[in-house]
């Protein structure tokens, strides 16, 4: 709010307030025009200065942060799928032998043997 938006809000209030005490002293038979008179000047000069300078919109009180934030980030996040059962097809084929396997993680201890014991028949032939 400037400065003369509030003296304008001053002026029309004081003003209103005189034209009251003009119509209290009329009804009293005693009327006061002076009161009158100088009210309608005050509410005058008050609406006038107010229509000069218009209120300002106001700032955002920030209330409800959180949750504007909250739905900002609801609303550029991409949705989870939805929950589904887990599938029993194998992405990889079974093994077709569980003794090739145990040949596969096994195999270099049997190869060491067995070059070991040609090593051994060639030195006994010797």
């Amino acid at each position: 709010m400037t400065f003369t938006h509030r003296l304008g809000n001053f002026f029309t209030i004081v003003g209103a307030a005189l034209v009251a005490l003009f119509v209290i002293s009329d009804l009293g038979d005693q009327p006061a025009f002076g009161y009158f008179f100088f009210g309608l000047v005050t509410v005058v000069l008050g609406l006038y200065l107010r229509w000069r300078s218009p209120n300002q919109p106001a700032a955002p009180a920030g209330r409800f942060t959180i949750i504007k934030r909250m739905r900002e980030r609801k609303a550029v996040k991409p949705t989870k799928p939805t929950f589904r059962l887990p599938s029993f097809k194998r992405s990889t084929p079974p093994p077709q032998n569980l003794s090739s396997q145990s040949e596969q993680t096994s195999g270099g201890s049997k190869t060491s043997s067995n070059t070991s014991s040609k090593t051994d028949t060639k030195s006994k032939k010797k």
